[in-house]
């Protein structure tokens, strides 16, 4: 569980997820709440190799 201050943290952060790691295509984020979860998204993807991360925000 990691908290960020602001969205754009997030998202500069999730940007260096997706550069970072070549398998990855997309991240799908879905906010609930204070809740926002990346789950990578790939065609033809291995269920190991799929990852869910769960963020916590301090944004209302």
């Amino acid at each position: 569980m990691l908290k960020f201050n602001s969205l754009s943290y997030l998202a500069n952060f999730k940007f260096r997820l997706c550069y970072q790691d070549q398998h990855l295509q997309s991240w799908s984020v879905i906010r609930q709440n204070q809740i926002i979860i990346l789950t990578s998204k790939q065609k033809n993807y291995d269920r190991n190799r799929r990852r869910n991360l769960i963020f916590i925000t301090n944004a209302a």
